[in-house]
Parts: structure tokens; sequence; C-alpha cells
């Protein structure tokens, strides 16, 4: 076949008309050496597809040396074997764009990477202070018990205010202490733990969700026994996932849930999956106490609660752990909830390729109708 590329096309390069050919060769000897490869593979399943559009990236030699992002983007007309007839297309100079998205890259992993070493070395002083605070701790009883067998030769006045510091005053500054110490502590590991998200590697295989839920329902089992909750689990598929992630953010679903289940009512929790042709969307669905409306935005924002909340123990950051974690695999959350009726956190996870679908048994469905539209809290 002919190829025809016009003078625009080749400037875009650099190069006048007559510099380049019209030859697919001459295009293809222009392409990155560490791009080639790929670029081929990707025109070559073109080719063989269905498919008439047609996309590809790779890198392409400027006559002034340096080397252009190009995004390749064309329409292809085929015959009724399918085999390609003809196909019209342009290219696109990316470079300024993927310039850019590596900026964002390095600033990303410079702001990790800042975020990891200023709440490691947060933590040494932290441990001193733990230490010396219970130094000090069992120092004040010693002098206090030093001190008692001569209260007699003492003024009672004087020996008023020693007893008051000695026993009073300063052990409960010290518990104060020892209380903030342990906060500040925890609020670092969370943010340690946020920090290694972004340079967690994740590993893709078939993973069986069920058994992530069963595994997490385990760890879970003393809390929802000691509530009297009842969990509901329907069938669930199987997918190609990261199992650890998929559990860390299961194992925070369900730990919500179960807290806030409320005291009026026997709790109950649900969990199914309900599949789309391209994503795998799970819920976790309680009938606790519910979120405030006013509350909505916060409640994936690290360190922010719900201002129903705080009886129950907790920080703030399961959540942005959740979307976080998510996000790193190509995944969504959102929720539904209303006060005292209860809430549903979905998960939408992509199908991906050596996905199966869901088990032979029929699949519970527990809402009629289709998938609940994403509201605003969409992560």
């Amino acid at each position: 076949g002919t190829m025809y590329m016009s003078p625009e096309y080749k400037s875009m390069l650099g190069y006048s008309d007559a510099d380049i050919e019209d030859d697919f060769k001459a295009t293809i000897n222009l392409i990155h050496p560490d791009d080639k490869d790929t670029a081929l593979a990707t025109l070559k399943a073109f080719r063989e597809g269905p498919s008439a559009l047609y996309t590809n990236v790779f890198r392409m030699h400027h006559k002034d040396g340096t080397w252009r992002w190009i995004m390749s983007r064309a329409v292809a007309q085929r015959g009724e074997d399918g085999q390609i007839r003809s196909m019209v297309g342009a290219h696109t100079d990316i470079t300024d764009q993927k310039n850019r998205e590596e900026e964002l890259r390095q600033l990303h992993a410079d702001m990790e990477t800042f975020t990891y070493i200023t709440s490691h070395d947060l933590r040494s002083p932290l441990v001193n202070l733990k230490g010396f605070s219970r130094e000090l701790d069992m120092a004040i009883a010693e002098v206090s018990d030093t001190l008692t067998p001569y209260q007699s030769k003492i003024k009672p006045e004087d020996w008023a205010k020693l007893d008051l510091n000695l026993r009073r005053d300063i052990p409960e500054a010290l518990t104060f202490i020892g209380k903030g110490v342990e906060r500040m502590d925890t609020l670092t590991t969370a943010i340690l733990d946020l920090s290694r998200i972004g340079r967690y590697v994740h590993r893709y295989e078939m993973v069986d969700s069920r058994a992530i839920i069963d595994k997490c329902i385990g760890a879970q089992s003393f809390e929802i026994q000691n509530k009297g909750a009842e969990v509901i689990v329907h069938d669930l598929p199987e997918l190609v996932t990261d199992a650890l992630a998929l559990e860390q953010v299961f194992s925070n679903l369900l730990d919500n849930a179960v807290k806030y289940l409320t005291v009026e009512r026997k709790g109950r929790i649900e969990i199914g999956c309900q599949p789309t042709a391209r994503d795998f969307v799970f819920y976790i669905r309680d009938n606790g106490r519910g979120i405030d409306a006013a509350d909505s935005g916060k409640i994936f924002e690290i360190f922010r609660r719900a201002r129903n909340t705080s009886d129950v123990r907790g920080l703030g950051i399961g959540m942005s752990f959740v979307k976080t974690t998510l996000r790193k695999m190509d995944g969504t959350i959102w929720f539904e909830s209303a006060v005292g009726v209860g809430t549903t956190f979905y998960v939408r996870l992509p199908r991906r390729n050596g996905v199966s679908d869901m088990a032979d048994e029929p699949q519970v469905v527990l809402a009629a109708g289709t998938l609940p539209a994403r509201k605003a809290q969409q992560a």
C-alpha cells in the first residue's frame, strides 16, 4: 500500500517535506529505540483486532536532536474480512504534557519522601519523652515514699503543698504528657503508613474476595460478637487485584461498620457485590448511626471525623487511607447514608485481564434496580 505524510506532519519534528520519504520504514526509524518494540506491538495488535480506532504513544526524533513525545491516533476502514483497507490519522506533540506529568510525579515522590522522613524523625523524640516521663513518674513516687517518715518534722501547711504536688499535680501532669505522646506517636505512625502507600508496589493476581472478607470478619469477630451484630455475606467474585491492598480496604470499612453500630437496634452488616460489564462494585451496608449530610465532605479527609463520632475511638485516618489505596488500584469509593438509618459504602474496582465472573451460585440481589448514582462524596 501507499503512505502519505503531509508537510505539516513532518515539520512538527523539524523536517522539510523532502527530508523524509513517505514511507512506513522511514517513520518507524524515527521512533526512540526504547519505544519501538512496544509501538510496533500496539500497531500489530490493532491491525489484527476488530477496532476502528487506533491510539499509540511513543517518542520520535526531532531534527534538532531532541526526542518528542507523540500521540498517534487514527481511524481505520476495514473490509468485510476485517482487514484494514485504509487509515487516516494524525500525530500530536504531547511533550509539554509529558514533562508536566513527570514534574508532578517527581513532586509527589519528593512529598512522600519528606513526609516519611519528617514522621520518622518525629518519633525519636517522642520515644524519649515517653521514657523520661515514666522515669519521672517513678522518681516522684520514690520521693513521696522517702519524705513520708519525716512528715512530723515538716510544717502542716508545707506538707499539704508537698503532698498535693507529689501525689496529685505532678502525676496528673505526667499522665497528660503520656497521653499526648501516645496520641502524637499514633498520628506519626498513621502518616508513615499513608506515605508508604505511594511506594507500595501492587502485585496483581487472581484473588478470592470472599476469602478476604472472611479473613477480615475473623479479625473483627470479638467486636462483632460483643455487639451482638449479624454479618451477612452474599456471593462475592474472584478478581485480579492486589490481595493485601484489598484486605486493608475491606478491613477498614468493616471496622467502621462495626464501630458505628447503635445500641438502639440489633446490628446488621451486609456485604456483597454488584458486577457491571467493566467493574466490580462491592458494598458494605450497615444499620448504624449514619452520617449527617453536613459531614459528608470530610469523611475522606485525613484527621477529620463526623460530629456524631466523638464517643468512638479513632483518629480520622482510616477512610483517607482507603481512598488513597483505591486510587492507586484504579478504583473509587463513595457512600450513601442517613442519620439513624445506616450507611452503605461502595467500592468500585476495574475488571482486569484474567478476571473470572461471579460464582456459579445465583447472586443475592439486596436492592432492586440499578446501582445508585455516585454522589459528590465519590473519591
